[in-house]
């Protein structure tokens, strides 16, 4: 879901059952060791051949 970004981090954190994005972002933090919005950043990111 992260990677769409058409989604807002906040919507996302309803849809999967929170109702506290910051509480969301802590928790993804926690397990993933970057916060939502870096783990998106990171699965959009375009990488350019040499």
């Amino acid at each position: 879901m992260l990677s769409d970004e058409s989604v807002s981090v906040k919507d996302i954190s309803v849809a999967i059952g929170f109702t506290d994005q910051m509480y969301f972002s802590k928790v993804f933090k926690k397990i993933k060791g970057v916060t939502p919005t870096e783990y998106r950043k990171s699965c959009t990111k375009v990488y350019r051949l040499p």
